[in-house]
């Protein structure tokens, strides 16, 4: 089983922003640190996903994510 992931990388922040930002909303976010906002499991701080074995099986790259979520957020709005 291999994972796979849009190109690109985002903090929760970045991609919270960019949903807020795709549905028109213009709330102002704020953002905090990991410590700040705790989980009950911990998070690396680097949780970045590697698409090397996509690479390795000769398949193409996936789209950009923010041209990902701004056609889902473009779907859920219209």
């Amino acid at each position: 089983m291999v994972h796979g992931t849009c190109e690109g990388e985002a903090t929760w922040y970045g991609f919270a922003r960019e949903i807020f930002r795709c549905a028109g909303f213009t709330r102002a976010l704020e953002p905090c640190t990991t410590a700040a906002f705790p989980r009950p499991a911990p998070r690396p701080a680097n949780s970045r996903l590697e698409k090397r074995m996509l690479r390795l099986a000769g398949l193409p790259p996936m789209p950009h994510w923010q041209a990902e979520v701004g056609k889902f957020i473009s779907a859920l709005v219209h």
